[in-house]
C-alpha cells in the first residue's frame, strides 16, 4: 500500500477556464519529486463532476476538491509538510483564477487501512 492515488473532482464550466489535466501533471509530479512513493505506485486521476452545486448555487460558482490517497506509516509531520506542499504547486497554478471568480479548491490527504485495501500492481516489484 505504498500510494498515493490522487483524484482531482471539479465542478463543470471550469475545464473552459482551466487547463485541469495540466493541474493533474503539476500535482503528479509533485508527488514523484518528493521522492517518497515509488513512480510505479502513482497514480492520477482528473474528473469532472457532471452535476455539482456549490455554495449559494450561483451560476459562476466553482470547486476542486483534491484527495490524495496515501498508504499507512508515515508521520504525522510528514503527511502535514506534504499536505503544505502540494497545496502551494496547486495554488500557484491557481492563483490568477481565485482571484477573479467565485471558486474554491481543499486538498486533504488520507490514509488507507490496510485491513480493508487489497491491491495488485504489475508495475512494482512484488
Amino acid at each position: 500500500l505504498l500510494m498515493p492515488q490522487i483524484t482531482i473532482d471539479y465542478s463543470r464550466g471550469l475545464e473552459s477556464e482551466l487547463n485541469l489535466p495540466e493541474l493533474g501533471n503539476i500535482l503528479h509530479r509533485a508527488v514523484v519529486a518528493t521522492g517518497r512513493f515509488p513512480v510505479g505506485a502513482i497514480r492520477t486521476y482528473v474528473r469532472g463532476c457532471d452535476h455539482s452545486i456549490v455554495g449559494d448555487e450561483a451560476a459562476g460558482n466553482g470547486f476542486i476538491n483534491i484527495q490524495i490517497r496515501i498508504g499507512p506509516g508515515r508521520s504525522a509531520e510528514l503527511k502535514t509538510s506534504l499536505t503544505k506542499l502540494f497545496m502551494e504547486a496547486v495554488e500557484v497554478k491557481l492563483a490568477d483564477h481565485l482571484a477573479r471568480r467565485p471558486f474554491g479548491v481543499q486538498l486533504e490527504i488520507t490514509e488507507l487501512d490496510p485491513a480493508f485495501t487489497l491491491s495488485r500492481n504489475s508495475m512494482m516489484p512484488t
